[in-house]
């Protein structure tokens, strides 16, 4: 069994100063998406962004931390996409967005240097291009690796949450229907997810459902091909709920914000 660091939907929270992580060498720390700090989702007010302007953020957040000068005509920039979207969006909140990625990053470097596996998928609430520019390599999206003697699935599948408006991670049924294919030909025996799968009992949130119903769907369908093999569902996104079993052999472990345990 290896040790794995769970950590989701952080919310500018730094990592637990509590464990001893010179101890966990050949560990694995993984986040599950949801890093930006809430006040700073809620200045920029994503309630009322659509996808298109969305992607003219991400275009212009990947030049932020080039020169003073260009900070200050991304603001400006912004501010023309729509004067109410971001009545509230500064030069503060775009360097919010880049100095929460590059200080998790930081963190994660030190867990590096104690010989610890560091990888990051994003959810609802990230900017994924940032992230993946931010973390490199260990930004992980719809691959498949071996830790320890298990094979895990690293699924960033951020789905639309209730009442909520869109937000710029989330991932269209299409593209995670795209993603879990390869699953089926190779059935993983750990999924990293952000959102847990629908249909299970932390999926629900004040009684609607929230999971994401690709990932519910290819559990039911390999239900009964799976035989004796044990799947374990890692996920966040939920923040009411708690470690389940279900289905016999599918367990859930839902993490909010931290959780250490063996894989």
């Amino acid at each position: 069994m290896v040790s794995v660091i769970l950590a989701s939907d952080l919310h500018g929270k730094s990592l637990p100063q509590d464990i001893d992580y010179s101890k966990l060498r050949g560990a694995y720390f993984v986040g599950l998406g949801d890093y930006l700090p809430d006040s700073l989702l809620d200045d920029i007010r994503y309630n009322v962004v659509s996808k298109e302007k969305l992607n003219k953020i991400r275009k212009t957040i990947r030049s932020k931390e080039e020169a003073q000068m260009k900070k200050n005509k991304a603001v400006n920039e912004l501010r023309k996409i729509d004067k109410e979207a971001f009545s509230n969006l500064t030069e503060k909140n775009i360097g919010d967005i880049i100095e929460s990625y590059e200080a998790l990053k930081e963190q994660t470097d030190e867990l590096k240097k104690k010989g610890i596996h560091v990888r990051v998928i994003h959810g609802n609430r990230d900017f994924p291009e940032y992230l993946k520019k931010v973390f490199g390599e260990q930004y992980k999206k719809g691959e498949m690796e071996k830790i320890g003697e298990k094979r895990a699935f690293y699924y960033p599948n951020a789905c639309k949450f209730g009442y909520e408006p869109v937000r710029p991670g989330e991932v269209s049924i299409e593209e995670r229907k795209k993603m879990i294919k390869q699953c089926y030909k190779r059935i993983p025996d750990i999924f990293f997810s952000h959102t847990p799968p629908a249909g299970t009992p932390i999926s629900t949130y004040y009684g609607k459902e929230v999971g994401d119903e690709v990932l519910g769907e290819f559990l039911r369908k390999i239900n009964t091909k799976r035989g004796q093999k044990k799947i374990q569902i890692c996920s966040g996104h939920v923040h009411q709920a708690r470690e389940e079993n279900i289905l016999m052999e599918i367990h859930i472990l839902s993490v909010y914000p931290f959780c250490l345990t063996k894989l």
